[in-house]
């Protein structure tokens, strides 16, 4: 079975969107209330492709991280 890959038209994921805006690590740490070597964590584990965070912007600029995984996956023959 191959890996499954999650669309990228769900929004960015964690390391691009930072990039998008501009943003350090150390920024997006304060921010969340987080270290700075926590976000670099995230970001290489993303890389690895053992984590997936997306970022869902809600309304008045409220950012939120979400991380994805895959709990089951499986083929059905009649659809």
């Amino acid at each position: 079975m191959k890996k499954f890959e999650i669309p990228k038209t769900l929004g960015l994921t964690l390391k691009p969107w930072r990039e998008s805006y501009n943003l350090t690590q150390d920024e997006v740490a304060e921010t969340w209330n987080l270290t700075q070597p926590a976000i670099s964590k995230m970001e290489k584990a993303e890389a690895k492709g053992t984590r997936t965070f997306f970022l869902i912007e809600e309304p008045e600029g409220y950012w939120r991280c979400m991380e994805v995984s895959e709990i089951h996956a499986g083929k059905f023959s009649w659809l």
